[in-house]
């Protein structure tokens, strides 16, 4: 018998599972392959082979769990963002991204090297990129941990330059940008993100929700979502009556039960048409609350209703943008419970 050998143009089903082998009358059959090794599939169709990589440079501590999120606001602005414990890193265009240079005026033969850069300003544990030196060519290029500070010098951790050339003239020193973060190592793999133009907001069930925000290429900041009107529990139906001592700014919530607990702390609270913010917890009848949205009076009142999310609860584990509303879902406490903003806010 002869062999056939079909022509294939169109590999847009990818590879196909071997439970389907044989099953043509699938749609996706006789676009799709057995086996698609280190190729990259056009959306019209055809295929070519992957792109390769680079080494750009090692993250901050190989030691730990490292996960690389994009951060993309439009085809010229985008970004990778290198996660790891309690930091965030940032790189774009093939490099990373370091703070403003310093002028380096001299560098030691030496184990290990000393820098000299007037105010420098860095600290122990800092990583820096030396480029530009003159003579000592063999520092360019290269990222360093700073050791040994003084006010005009720093040392090189690691680095043995005693037969190295002597360094003549120029030279500079940036440091790696950096912030902070809450999400130590075990939870990086657990965070889910959503981005829209230059806020990204950030979850994992163990922590309240965070946003990250860019200004520029060296200007990010990350902070907890402010929630002021919810998202709330289901309304009070018992006898239990909330009481605030004022209608705005710090005001005292006293309850005619022990409603309370510690980890209400950061917690929404909702009396009628009300909101505040509980910040201090006194005892499981008492709590101190900012208000955000003032309260009508000071009566005593059934209806309120506490926010869905506290420490003891949890916070949601995903989140995403779907017509115009954020929207978070499942909770430690409530896993299948999906909560959305207003529309367009």
């Amino acid at each position: 018998m002869a062999r056939v050998h079909p022509f294939q143009t169109n590999f847009t089903a990818g590879e196909l599972t071997p439970k389907l082998h044989g099953q043509v009358d699938f749609k996706k059959y006789n676009n799709g392959v057995e086996e698609l090794k280190n190729m990259t599939v056009f959306p019209q169709g055809g295929c070519t082979r992957r792109y390769g990589s680079r080494f750009v440079c090692e993250v901050k501590d190989s030691t730990k769990t490292t996960r690389l999120i994009p951060f993309e606001f439009n085809i010229t602005q985008a970004y990778i963002l290198e996660f790891g414990d309690q930091y965030i890193r940032f790189f774009k265009d093939g490099g990373q991204i370091t703070e403003a240079n310093k002028t380096i005026t001299a560098i030691t033969k030496a184990n290990p090297a000393v820098v000299t850069s007037n105010s420098h300003g860095y600290s122990n544990g800092d990583h820096v990129w030396i480029n530009s030196v003159g003579g000592m060519t063999r520092l360019n290029g290269r990222r360093f941990v700073v050791a040994g500070v003084t006010t005009n010098t720093f040392q090189l951790q690691g680095e043995n330059s005693t037969n190295y050339d002597s360094y003549t003239s120029g030279g500079t020193a940036a440091k790696v940008y950096e912030i902070a973060s809450p999400f130590t190592e075990s939870m990086l793999f657990n965070i889910n993100f959503t981005q829209s133009a230059d806020v990204m907001y950030i979850v994992e069930e163990s922590l309240k929700p965070r946003k990250l925000t860019r200004t520029g290429h060296t200007s990010w900041t990350l902070s907890e979502v402010d929630f002021k009107r919810g998202p709330y529990l289901d309304q009070n139906t018992s006898s239990t009556t909330m009481q605030p001592s004022g209608t705005s700014g710090s005001v005292t919530i006293t309850a005619s039960s022990s409603t309370f607990a510690s980890t209400d702390v950061g917690r929404l609270i909702k009396i009628k048409d009300g909101h505040a913010k509980i910040t201090a917890y006194s005892s499981g009848t008492s709590v101190t609350a900012t208000t955000t949205d003032n309260f009508a009076n000071t009566n005593a009142e059934t209806e309120w209703s506490l926010g869905a999310w506290c420490s003891a609860k949890g916070y949601p584990r995903t989140v995403s943008f779907f017509e115009q509303r954020l929207v978070f879902g499942g909770s430690t406490a409530y896993p299948q419970t999906i909560w959305a903003s207003e529309s367009g806010l």
